[in-house]
This record gives structure tokens, sequence and C-alpha cells, in this order.
């Protein structure tokens, strides 16, 4: 699929658009999965590929950890991309689908891809895109459960497109819950395996737009590296079992 110019993106509807525009610009607004593992990666001089960068806040994110970063943007929604130009004219936006990168392989130190994943039906090719573009580290978070099934049904776990208590009644996005074990069932497809697998994460409840037989999940935050780290192959710091 092609990033969609028209109102059928729910990400281009007028209150998402104006929310990021206003929110997520600073790394005081990062949740802290978030902020776990940005400190521990981000070194001076890298390259890093947002995936789903809305308007563009997470540029300063990044510049405040480590003003020498190198940063580009993608986004679905090409007005979020406009927006983002609009805001930061110092970097470079692009209007892509995450299941369909336009970079070669490994062109990126570190892609990150936060607050998207489980918003999408198409979230396992995105996963193995970022990977593909990835030359050192894949950062991107999932919504866990340790028992019940996995719901991937936008008409049964949803989130309505509803920023500052403005919902039209109808704009919703899928909003993925997984259980554990179907999510590292995944992660095991993931080629090349990944050296080293690290995970962080709390249990929390839904916002108050996602409708879900869930009431609670684990906030998940993962970094995939392509080479070993040192120490254990897989650092679980998770509230649920493997």
């Amino acid at each position: 699929m092609s990033p969609d110019e028209n109102k059928n993106n729910p990400w281009s509807v007028s209150n998402a658009v104006h929310f990021y525009t206003k929110n997520r610009q600073s790394l005081d607004e990062v949740y802290p999965s978030e902020r776990f593992f940005l400190g521990q990666i981000i070194r001076p001089d890298i390259s890093i590929l947002d995936v789903g960068c809305a308007a563009g806040g997470f540029y300063n994110v990044f510049k405040s950890i480590e003003p020498s970063v190198r940063y580009i943007g993608v986004d679905f929604s090409s007005r979020m991309v406009r927006e983002a130009k609009r805001c930061f004219t110092d970097t470079d936006f692009l209007a892509a689908s995450g299941s369909s990168l336009p970079f070669k392989d490994e062109s990126f130190d570190i892609v990150y891809c936060s607050g998207a994943i489980h918003l999408s039906l198409d979230w396992r090719n995105i996963m193995k895109e970022c990977w593909r573009v990835a030359k050192n580290h894949f950062i991107f978070d999932v919504r866990l459960v340790e028992t019940g099934k996995s719901v991937e049904d936008v008409t049964t776990s949803y989130e309505k497109i509803a920023f500052f208590d403005t919902w039209d009644g109808k704009t919703v996005v899928p909003y993925i819950i997984l259980n554990v074990h179907d999510f590292l069932h995944e992660v095991s497809l993931i080629k090349p395996e990944p050296g080293s697998q690290q995970y962080f994460g709390y249990f929390r409840p839904v916002s108050e737009m996602v409708v879900s037989y869930y009431n609670e999940v684990c906030m998940t935050m993962c970094c995939f590296s392509k080479y070993k780290l040192g120490g254990d192959r897989v650092v679980w710091k998770l509230p649920i079992r493997q």
C-alpha cells in the first residue's frame, strides 16, 4: 500500500495531526518504556530512521539526547509528513508505508518505531522491513498479555482517533494485543536472527480511547541488535513469563 493522501487515512484527520504538532515533542513527554533504551543505544553521529514519525516530534527527543544524530522520519500519513516538514526544516521526512520502506538493507544504525506497530494489521511486515533496513538496532513497542488469545480484529479491539476528546464516531485503528507466546513465535521467524534481544515493560491500563476486552496490557519495548551485545542473548525485564 502507498501513503494515503485522502481522508480514508485515520492518521490524517485534523485532531490527530494537531495533537502531534503540540505533543510528544520533548524528552519529558516520552514514556518510561520508550526512554529505557534510548540512553543506552544512541551515540554520536549515528543515523536514525523513525518509522511512524507522525509530525516529527521525536526529532527533538533524539537531538536532546545526542545533537549529532542524523535523523529521517517516515510516516504513512502524507498530511503528517507535510506538517513535520513545516515544523522541522533541517531534516528529511518521507511519506511511505512501514511495510515497504524505500531504503536499502542496513541503511540506518537505528530504526525506531514506537506507537505504530500495535496499531497496524500489517505489523508483521513492518517488523520485517524495519529489521531489514537496520544496521545495528531496531527499537519498537508492542502490547502483550500473558494469558488469553491474541487480538488482531479491529471490530473487537480498536483505538478511537479521538485526541482532545474529539471523535467523529467512526475513525478508528486496530489495537493489536498479542499473547506473549504468539509474539515470541513471530520473533523466531525474523531473519537474520537477532544477535541480542532486550525487553523492558510494565503493566498498565489501556488508554481511554481503546475499546477491547483486555483492560490492562504489558507496555513492552523491544530492542533487537544485529550483533551480540555481551551477556545473555535474551534479556527479559518484563512482569510476565516467556
